[in-house]
């Protein structure tokens, strides 16, 4: 009992380093949780499959014009023919992504992810229904499975979805069942399920499925039987596909699904894995510094507790109560910074899952939060308890005056390492956000190859579709429609990909005639296309695909895509992005096809609500049976990156927690230091030192260390961000200004930290501060 008062007393009696501590280790407690919880959700990505060790999707890589391409797709005959010829496969199933609107009589769905799959989609991936029978999921080519949230918006619950007709456009499906809602941390979570077959019948060239191995459009799922080989398997669908398409080599491998969060189509990690593993070592980071704040103060106060330490030996204390002493306030007040952290997790908890827009929940008593305060209760204890529980221990003297002349310098090379460690990881840190935080900004500012500001995409309807060229004449003439074109692919995600007879894989778009001119694209050779009937035979291409071929002068050059009439090259526009930017361009064509899946209004800057509400209101009236989905271009793109930008968000805030963290012991070393030096600074001022050269002597120290931190720091973290940015396609260059900007950021953080206190030594009165101790 008299420890724990005496302990009370210490720490009420040091007041600013007991808040500074607790402050320090709560702030960087409940970061370090939430870190870690966002960390685990991660790494438990596609890990709830059943099968999950047995799970594998195909990659292909091949050689287009000097380069070398990857994908995460196979051909639609590839999967069909692998369980047929290879005995090591025990199932496969392709899945199409895509998105509808289902109705179902005066209700309507949002927009939903619709993946069209194989019958063997449950028996792979082990999803549980909430309503139908298991043993058959599907029952005909025209069933439907929706998710629970889907069933339940359109018709209330599972059981009264089961046996009605659900309607997408013109298309009519059965509910056959209802499936579970399929958890955030899955990468082929969807709302609803058809089967491919239903997908071929709809099909204008539903024949060709089961034989056009030269089109790359379906990720393809195989479960292996136990003890498979991978890596045979992958070699086997190499030869088939070989076998199948002598025009034209492509290599087949295999991922297992747990990787596919992870790595990307060319098997190397992706920005997912990089951002895990920079989340991990920020969690370290800000362990490291709350506990590094800790083992500063508490030695630099060491020397404060001579007389203390000299009569508790006096009176025939042992090393082991002063041991005892020193561990019983470090626990005191990591009790005390656990309470504080408890109390921040659920006040800030509520924006951590709107900004990571994860599903996690907090849960004081769950497996993974006792775990992660078990980790930070030793990792505390272990580094920022026993070693200067230790050292207060060890100071053990028979005479006062001992004490009195270690005073000063004791552990002050150890403050020295310690604050160096310190002002390297605020440095990495602040580099780290610098250089993320640019990237976001350079993925969203980046020049596309056409103008995606005030451009409307909309889906098109099988109504709007019947009447496209009265409905666009319509649009037209409203003032603030500058333009509008119809395409069959989805600008912002094309993926159908078709053979040429050379060799190249090239995506193929259909569009009309203002297509170019509405996009605001840059055509850099050749013609538009006119809206005469002799468009049919021309086709324009990026200069992606002439690089690829090596063509010179392509204009009016023929041109063959498998399965098509000969073209003729009309032109060739400035390569634009029709992909994520994760990925480069590739080789893309445009033909001039009746074939609208989506149109695209450019509308005019700063349109009024009036005038918009007109537009919509167009649009509307064109599809009275189904509501149409549009929105803008802009807003679509900030979706495809929003898992980056919200990565870039928590990570910016951890950084910045982490620098308060910092600059928290940061304050109290330098409080410390002025104290220490108070008699000092009084003799120097009464013989005649200025403020200036005072300020300069109290901040020395700390810019020698800065400097020795900040050349150690930021060539290693250039390495590392160098190494995360690889995942991009299009990335930005870490130059000098990087280096000096966080060099700049890191001394400004420090000198604010160090600055007001030095201030106040320096300025104070010289007869008091002689006077002092």
């Amino acid at each position: 009992m008299y420890n724990l008062k005496h302990a009370l007393r210490n720490l009420r009696r040091n007041g600013v380093y007991s808040v500074v501590n607790i402050a320090g280790l709560s702030v960087s407690l409940a970061v370090a949780i939430l870190m870690l919880l966002w960390v685990n959700d991660e790494l438990n990505y596609d890990k709830a499959f059943t099968k999950v060790d047995r799970i594998y999707q195909t990659l292909v890589s091949f050689q287009l014009g000097g380069k070398d391409m990857a994908w995460k797709v196979a051909s639609y005959p590839l999967g069909e023919h692998a369980v047929n010829e290879i005995p090591e496969i025990e199932s496969q199933c392709r899945i199409t992504p895509g998105s509808a609107v289902f109705k179902y009589e005066d209700k309507e769905s949002a927009q939903v992810e619709r993946h069209f799959v194989d019958t063997s989609y449950f028996t792979i991936f082990g999803f549980e229904l909430a309503a139908g029978d298991p043993r058959r999921p599907f029952v005909d080519r025209n069933s439907i499975i929706l998710s629970r949230k889907l069933a339940e918006n359109l018709f209330g619950s599972c059981e009264d979805a089961l046996g009605k007709a659900v309607r997408e456009d013109v298309l009519v499906y059965n509910v056959s069942a209802v499936m579970e809602n399929i958890a955030e941390n899955i990468s082929i979570k969807c709302e609803a399920l058809c089967l491919n077959e239903s997908l071929i019948q709809r099909a204008e060239h539903g024949a060709n499925f089961h034989s056009n191995w030269g089109q790359l459009g379906y990720a393809t799922f195989f479960l292996l039987h136990r003890h498979a080989s991978p890596d045979s398997v992958g070699k086997r669908l190499t030869e088939i596909n070989d076998k199948n398409m002598t025009a034209f080599h492509m290599d087949y491998s295999l991922q297992a699904i747990s990787m596919n969060h992870f790595y990307n189509e060319r098997n190397e990690p992706n920005s997912n894995l990089q951002a895990c593993r920079l989340f991990s070592i920020a969690v370290l980071v800000v362990l490291i510094i709350a506990c590094i704040n800790y083992v500063n103060l508490v030695t630099a106060r060491m020397s404060k507790r001579n007389r203390e330490l000299f009569v508790r030996n006096l009176f025939g204390a042992s090393r082991i109560s002063l041991f005892a002493q020193a561990m019983l306030e470090s626990m005191l007040l990591f009790l005390a910074s656990l309470a504080l952290a408890t109390l921040i997790l659920f006040v800030i908890f509520p924006l951590f899952k709107e900004i990571s827009a994860k599903e996690i929940e907090l849960n004081l008593f769950s497996v993974e939060t006792l775990a992660v305060y078990g980790l930070v209760f030793l990792t505390v204890n272990l580094f920022a308890g026993i070693f200067p529980a230790l050292k207060l221990s060890a100071r053990r003297s028979k005479s006062l005056s001992v004490y009195s002349a270690a005073r000063g310098s004791s552990g002050a090379w150890l403050r020295r390492l310690l604050v160096s460690l310190q002002f390297a990881a605020t440095a990495m840190l602040i580099m780290s956000a610098i250089v993320i935080t640019r990237q976001m900004k350079f993925i969203q500012s980046k020049d596309l190859g056409y103008d995606k500001e005030n451009l409307i995409d909309v889906t098109l309807t099988s109504g709007m579709r019947q009447n496209v060229e009265k409905m666009k004449a319509e649009l037209l003439m409203e003032p603030d429609v500058l333009g509008a074109c119809f395409a069959s692919q989805d600008i912002c995600g094309a993926f159908t990909a078709v053979g040429w007879r050379d060799s190249l894989m090239i995506t193929m778009i259909e569009v009309d005639k203002d297509f170019i001119k509405t996009m605001g694209m840059e055509l850099v050779e050749g013609k538009d296309f006119e809206g005469a009937p002799s468009d049919a035979h021309k086709i324009i291409l990026n200069r992606n695909a002439i690089d690829a071929m090596g063509l010179h002068d392509p204009v009016g050059k023929p041109f063959d895509i498998a399965g098509n009439p000969t073209f003729a090259i009309a032109g060739v526009v400035k390569d634009f992005n029709f992909k994520d930017l994760h990925i480069s361009v590739e080789p893309l064509a445009l033909v001039c096809r009746d074939n609208p899946r989506r149109m695209y209004l450019r509308v005019a800057p700063g349109a009024t609500a009036e005038r918009m509400a007109r537009i919509e209101g167009i649009i509307n009236r064109h599809s009275p049976d189904v509501a149409p989905h549009y929105s803008f271009l802009d807003d679509t793109f900030a979706k495809i990156y929003k898992t980056d930008i919200r990565t870039n968000k928590l990570f910016a805030v951890f950084a910045a927690v982490a620098i308060f963290i910092s600059c928290l012991g940061l304050l109290g070393l330098v409080t410390y230091t002025a104290e220490s030096k108070t008699k000092e600074i009084g003799i120097r001022k009464v013989l005649g030192a200025s403020i200036t050269g005072i300020l300069a002597m109290l901040c020395r120290e700390f810019m020698i260390l800065i400097c020795v931190a900040l050349l150690a720091a930021l060539p290693l973290a250039y390495f590392w961000l160098d190494g995360m940015l690889q995942d991009y396609a299009y990335r930005i260059s870490i130059t000098w200004d990087i280096f000096a900007l966080s060099a700049l950021t890191t001394v400004l953080i420090t000198m604010l930290s160090v600055g007001r206190k030095a201030i106040s030594a320096a300025t104070a009165n010289p007869v008091s501060s002689i006077k002092t101790e």
